[in-house]
């Protein structure tokens, strides 16, 4: 239900806070909007778009299908992820914009492209006791289990090993990430008791039967 950058991101931030250390350890500078700006746009990688984005005074990175992260600055061309070692280093080539995209001892090179990011998926409001029905730990596999829980009108997914999501309804038995291209839809036993829950994720599904 996440990627592995996106894990490795939770995972340094954890262990920033167990150490009491921030993450960001270069100065941060501050930059005008229209020096924020001039790095918006989206990016191509070699396996995936990145769009770049201002909002409220600061740039954020979103990958395409995922959600977005703030970007701290550092000087006018270099960009910290906040509470990440993960940088982008901007400049023009050819004309272009381009980045260099490091993640600790990865790096990748995007290139200005003028792909559109996909449009927000809409979703529905279930009234909580629906989504309380759903509550419970789901098993995948015996090493490999989600559970789900509620907080009023929202609904939550947590699987093993990974950070707690927001799950939104796209129909009354059917949920959506927003972090991740994922899907999860219950079913039911005859009764109307919730059964099982089916994951589908990178062309794959997995079901899960509930336990408790």
């Amino acid at each position: 239900m996440t990627t592995a950058k996106d894990q490795s991101h939770y995972n340094l931030k954890a262990t920033a806070i167990v150490l009491g250390k921030p993450l960001v350890e270069k100065p941060v500078v501050s930059l005008t909007e229209i020096q924020l700006k001039k790095w918006t746009g989206a990016y191509q990688f070699e396996d995936v778009v990145r769009f770049i984005t201002y909002n409220d005074g600061a740039l954020y990175s979103t990958r395409e299908g995922g959600q977005p992260f703030k970007l701290i600055p550092l000087s006018e061309t270099s960009f910290q992820f906040d509470d990440s070692f993960t940088t982008y280093d901007f400049s023009i080539e050819n004309g272009k914009k381009a980045t260099l995209f490091t993640d600790r001892i990865n790096k990748s090179k995007g290139i200005e492209t003028d792909k559109k990011p996909a449009e927000e998926k809409e979703s529905i409001t279930l009234d909580p006791e629906v989504l309380f029905a759903y509550t419970g730990t789901y098993e995948l596999h015996p090493t490999f289990l989600i559970e789900i829980t509620t907080n009023g009108n929202q609904i939550f997914a947590q699987a093993t090993g990974q950070p707690q999501f927001e799950i939104f309804a796209e129909s009354e038995d059917t949920f959506f990430l927003k972090v991740v291209e994922a899907k999860i839809t219950f079913s039911k036993n005859p009764d109307g008791s919730i059964k099982s829950l089916t994951l589908l994720q990178g062309g794959q599904e997995m079901i899960g039967m509930k336990l408790k």
